[in-house]
């Protein structure tokens, strides 16, 4: 990592840890990581997943392997400490503006920089039906939530949400974005 002190400092400014914080986390993220001080997704879903609730196991991998990918910034299948602590970062301190941006990136499956009804309508119902296993009706009401956000902020018509309409859409239904708190335990 180079100078570790100089490298603590600059993740301090890019994120809302202190430097005395980036430090305890390089130590635990230096125990799991390889000669290249990076982790993979196993590692990642090992390390992450006594921090994550859910009702069903598959669920939990499932969200997992989103967030794993949500923080793979360079989409190399690895996460190197700098976009670990990114991440963190937003999940432990992030303010709401951070949260929705991380969670556009869990949705963006295939990193085109939008969402598809299609890809927003299979994991929000795929998530509700796992949190709320005995609402017959959810399905259905997560696909009527989605419907309703691209009617009222696809203005282009394009069968796309791009961040900025996200954004807009997470703050008409928070629960697009409230996966994160769901799932993920408090860790203050």
């Amino acid at each position: 990592m180079g100078n570790n002190n100089d490298e603590y400092k600059c993740l301090s400014k890019i994120s809302h840890f202190s430097e005395a914080e980036i430090q305890k986390l390089n130590e635990k993220f230096s125990k799991v990581s390889d000669k290249n001080h990076e982790i993979k997704k196993s590692q990642f879903m090992e390390i992450m997943t006594c921090h994550v609730e859910s009702f069903s196991n598959k669920s939990k991998q499932l969200f997992l392997q989103r967030l794993f990918d949500a923080f793979d910034e360079n989409h190399n299948d690895s996460i190197d400490f700098r976009e670990f602590i990114k991440g963190l970062s937003i999940i432990l301190k992030g303010s709401t503006d951070e949260k929705m941006e991380l969670s556009f990136r869990i949705y963006d499956i295939e990193h085109k920089g939008y969402l598809t009804r299609k890809e927003l309508e299979e994991f929000t119902c795929y998530m509700y039906k796992t949190l709320y296993p005995d609402d017959g009706e959810g399905e259905q009401k997560m696909k009527n939530m989605v419907q309703c956000l691209f009617e009222d902020l696809d203005v282009d018509g394009n069968e796309q949400l791009e961040l900025t309409e996200f954004k807009l859409g997470a703050l008409k239904e928070p629960i697009i974005v409230d996966f994160l708190e769901i799932f993920l335990k408090d860790q203050q």
